[in-house]
């Protein structure tokens, strides 16, 4: 016969033991999501979205049918989801911090981390909009005065320079000019990503942006007025790298084209920097 102490326990632990069992279950399902030969999940960052998607796509038309779904964000959210344990098998980043972020955690693999393609930051407008051309940026002289001009009642687009990669070398950028101080806070719109800093634009938000060469591309209705000079930033560089937990075999065949020649014609059609000529 139970008495009232066994009861107690049992109605102690029970809860414990579903908890337990809910744990287990769910790192079976991670463990299965990161392996399954079905299908690889990708976190990308927000700019490689549209040729990634291509290099999936040639992927699966030169090899065999495969479901890659991917998730495209900035590249510190990303990073974030996958400290947390997101069932991830490759990592796009517009930025290697997070990727040694990573790698100090040891969420990646070491051996595979790989330089793919570059970038390039520009100026925008709306394509109405009748600013003058400024060219390469490359000294204080030649923008100061448009954006004081310009920017009486408007704010700048740029993308977070907290976290977001594009934010972060524009801060640098404008940094180097002589400018930020001058625009931060109050000149500048900030974006959860560069995508949105560039929706911004597109849509009148704001009548001027920062973002990379390779969104405008996709963009019709932006027009490029101005080129920053690469001395002003850290090399906008994108890395990939395969998850610590991920042994999906297929998965790791996409990773090698990622750093292919067929592959680095397809990112030089979407505007990126080949790092391999």
């Amino acid at each position: 016969m139970l008495n009232k102490t066994n009861i107690s326990l049992k109605l102690l632990f029970l809860p414990l033991l579903k908890n337990l069992f809910v744990l287990l279950l769910l790192s079976k399902i991670t463990i299965a999501a990161e392996n399954s030969t079905d299908s690889s999940l990708l976190f990308i960052a927000s700019s490689t979205n549209e040729v990634i998607k291509e290099a999936a796509d040639q992927w699966v038309s030169d090899n065999i049918k495969h479901n890659f779904r991917l998730s495209a964000s900035s590249s510190g959210a990303l990073a974030k989801q996958i400290i947390s344990g997101a069932p991830v098998n490759i990592f796009i980043s517009a930025s290697k911090d997070w990727i040694i972020e990573l790698e100090k955690k040891r969420l990646i693999k070491s051996n595979s981390i790989q330089e793919i393609f570059g970038n390039k930051l520009v100026l925008i407008t709306h394509i109405n909009n009748k600013y003058k051309k400024l060219g390469l940026i490359e000294n204080e002289s030649l923008i100061t005065e448009f954006l004081k001009e310009n920017l009486k009642i408007s704010r700048l687009s740029i993308a977070d320079n907290s976290h977001v990669p594009a934010g972060i070398y524009t801060q640098q950028a404008l940094k180097n000019l002589g400018l930020w101080n001058d625009l931060y806070p109050q000149k500048l719109a900030f974006a959860g990503d560069v995508r949105k800093a560039l929706k911004f634009v597109s849509t009148g938000a704001s009548p001027l942006g920062i973002v990379y060469y390779s969104d405008t591309l996709l963009e019709p209705e932006i027009k490029i007025i101005g080129t920053f000079s690469e001395k002003l930033h850290s090399p906008i560089r994108y890395w990939a790298a395969m998850t610590s937990n991920s042994n999906n075999p297929i998965a790791e065949n996409f990773f090698k084209f990622l750093i292919s020649t067929k592959a680095q014609k397809i990112y030089s059609k979407y505007g990126f920097i080949n790092l391999k000529r």
